[in-house]
């Protein structure tokens, strides 16, 4: 699996202006979805709403279990009215697309509902997908705007389970307010929890 943790990666300015020409660029503030331990021991559930827009109007929800004694979970992002998550097939559903710096998120993506972020053995599938599992990675999605247009957003995304915690995190991201016009995903914005990232290894 790539690495998309990618700490130091660098665009070329040139590049982010080209992604972005003639666009209304907003940055997209901090989220932190904490879990919290169920009746089960050792069995966290991850539940939220995101508002990325600042509207006051919901555009996702996150959720998840993750089940410590036997290391295994999951955690979805669902759209809410209207909005939309750049995924790809995975086994019976899909899984969010993990995009890394410079990457371009446009019209041109494959966007839809309900999505997995994370799944390690726990729907039996052939194969687990963990790309936002601990690994810092962008997410693309479609947004509605005010007045129904569609805005183009890039998110740096993790979810991270370690040491009894769970938690789905937005460290930073891009919304290109210009309806239909593309954005491209910047570097990552800080080192944050760069500690966390060397305990992996």
């Amino acid at each position: 699996m790539q690495d998309r943790r990618l700490i130091g990666y660098s665009i070329a300015a040139s590049a982010l202006a080209a992604g972005s020409a003639g666009a209304e660029i907003q940055n997209v503030e901090t989220f932190i979805i904490e879990g919290t331990e169920t009746s089960t021991p050792d069995m966290f559930v991850l539940s939220g709403t995101i508002d990325l827009t600042g509207n006051g109007t919901d555009n996702f929800s996150i959720f998840g279990l993750f089940d410590y004694a036997n290391d295994r979970g999951y955690a979805s992002l669902s759209p809410i009215s209207g909005n939309y998550v750049a995924r790809e097939p995975f086994g019976g559903g899909y899984v969010v697309s993990a995009f890394s710096p410079g990457d371009t998120i446009d019209g041109d993506l494959s966007f839809g509902g309900f999505t997995t972020l994370f799944e390690r053995d726990y729907f039996n599938l052939d194969e687990d997908y963990e790309p936002f599992l601990n690994q810092r990675g962008f997410a693309g999605l479609r947004l509605s705007g005010d007045t129904g247009n569609s805005l183009f957003a890039c998110l740096d995304f993790q979810v991270i389970v370690r040491g009894g915690g769970f938690s789905a995190e937005i460290r930073s991201g891009l919304i290109n307010t210009e309806s239909g016009e593309a954005v491209t995903c910047p570097d990552f914005a800080d080192a944050i929890l760069i500690d966390r990232f060397e305990e992996a290894d």
